[in-house]
């Protein structure tokens, strides 16, 4: 909290994150009896250059994004930003050496240690493994209370460290891949949706650990609570190119809405003096009349979402108030706190689905 509270004033987002610390230090006890413990290690390297990136391409057969440039340093905090399908799990590929980019070059510092979480990271555990093995492997020098301990962290107890990974559920597995991670002491986090499939407390957890983690972080998340918590600066990928964010979520979220959306010159391309572009008047009515009328129901839903997200962000706040009273954690009020965080998870998980249903809205009207 001190280092952050240092860089508190160089940026919107670092005013933004600050204030979701405090809240969620409020909200704390709300959390006391989670069954998940855990701590990414201290670091013993952790060098202040970790990467240089230049003039990168990144895509298939074809490129998705282009002149791709960044510095990522011991500090660095990214939340990566933009819809389905424009490269932010791909640039996360390229930079965790899974995927070659078409062009440009990377640095990495020598002590460069990457951890790097994404779904196919989880479909690729072992099955016949048990987690007890999984860990053991990965820390041979770890004697079997230390492992036993660590995977107590993750909500593996008992019998369940022995068991084989094959019967286990997505949601157990998802942990299993994070613990792998975590375990691994990374300098540089690459983090692709880690939420996915993970309950409320875990997440909560998992916010708590990388808020503590020391390395640097680069993260891509629909989950707006944990980027808010865990991340100091935004970059975006929109329409094939990389630029730095200068602000927080809800800004970004009402830039997005201003985008100019297909059908509309563009000033600073448009061929407007050539022959086969030049419309009169009435063709240009016709055709704008044309547009916002295939548009309209869009647009329509687009104002409908916008406004369940504001019931549902003060649905969330009156919620969050009640849980940072701490009448509501003696034990007559077990019954209500329970309540209350079911709501708050209820409305969590309804807030993200609506966020995410608002932003393919905004990918359809081509913003």
């Amino acid at each position: 909290m001190r280092r952050f509270r240092a860089k508190a004033s160089k940026a919107t987002q670092a005013q933004s994150r600050l204030k979701e610390l405090n809240r969620m230090q409020e909200i704390a006890p709300a959390h006391i009896d989670s069954p998940f413990r855990f701590h990414f290690p201290k670091l013993d390297q952790l060098p202040n250059f970790l990467m240089q990136v230049e003039a990168l391409t990144i895509g298939f057969d074809a490129p998705l994004v282009q002149k791709i440039n960044l510095a990522v340093r011991s500090e660095t905090r990214i939340g990566l930003l933009g819809f389905n399908g424009s490269g932010k799990s791909t640039l996360l590929k390229v930079l965790a050496q899974q995927l070659e980019p078409l062009a440009g070059d990377i640095t990495r510092a020598k002590k460069l240690k990457v951890g790097y979480y994404a779904q196919h990271q989880v479909d690729e555990l072992n099955q016949q493994s048990t987690p007890f093995e999984l860990i053991q492997k990965l820390d041979p020098k770890a004697s079997a209370q230390e492992v036993r301990n660590y995977l107590g962290g993750f909500d593996f107890r008992g019998d369940r460290i022995n068991e084989k990974i094959g019967i286990f559920s997505g949601g157990e597995k998802a942990r299993l891949a994070l613990a792998k991670v975590v375990r691994s002491e990374p300098n540089l986090l690459l983090m692709d949706e880690p939420t996915n499939h993970l309950d409320l407390e875990m997440v909560h957890a998992l916010t708590v650990a990388l808020q503590e983690y020391e390395g640097a972080l680069i993260i891509v998340s629909h989950d707006r609570h944990l980027l808010s918590n865990t991340v100091d600066e935004f970059y975006s990928i929109h329409q094939g190119v990389f630029a730095e964010f200068k602000g927080d979520l809800k800004e970004y979220e009402k830039w997005l809405s201003k985008q100019q959306t297909p059908g509309q010159d563009n000033p600073a391309t448009s061929n407007a003096g050539s022959p086969e572009q030049k419309l009169d008047k009435k063709q240009q009515r016709q055709q704008a009349a044309a547009i916002r009328e295939q548009r309209a129901p869009l647009r329509k839903r687009e104002k409908q979402l916008e406004r369940d997200i504001d019931r549902l962000n003060k649905e969330l706040g009156k919620i969050e108030v009640l849980l940072a009273d701490s009448a509501l954690y003696d034990d007559e009020n077990k019954a209500k706190l329970t309540k209350a965080l079911q709501q708050q998870g209820d409305l969590k998980t309804e807030l993200a689905k609506t966020e995410e249903a608002w932003l393919e809205v905004l990918e359809q009207l081509g913003v």
